[in-house]
């Protein structure tokens, strides 16, 4: 899968409904893009598009910014 590099993983818990992204997907964030060129950006919307037909119900992914307030919830 296509993130900020092709070899991008995701792993699928199918039982869970539990996605880990890896660095395809980001919180609060979007992936840096400034030095792509315009197939690997389409190719990683296809990736995102892949993701989001799982219908997780539960995400991790690298991209995540942790503050206390986060880890406290």
């Amino acid at each position: 899968m296509q993130a900020d590099h092709v070899h991008a993983t995701a792993v699928w818990i199918p039982d869970a409904k539990t996605l880990v992204a890896g660095d395809l997907l980001f919180d609060d964030m979007h992936l840096w893009l400034g030095e792509s060129l315009k197939p690997g950006r389409l190719a990683w919307a296809r990736s995102v598009d892949k993701l989001a037909a799982l219908h997780a119900t539960t995400v991790g992914s690298d991209g995540r910014r942790t503050t206390l307030d986060r880890l406290a919830a």
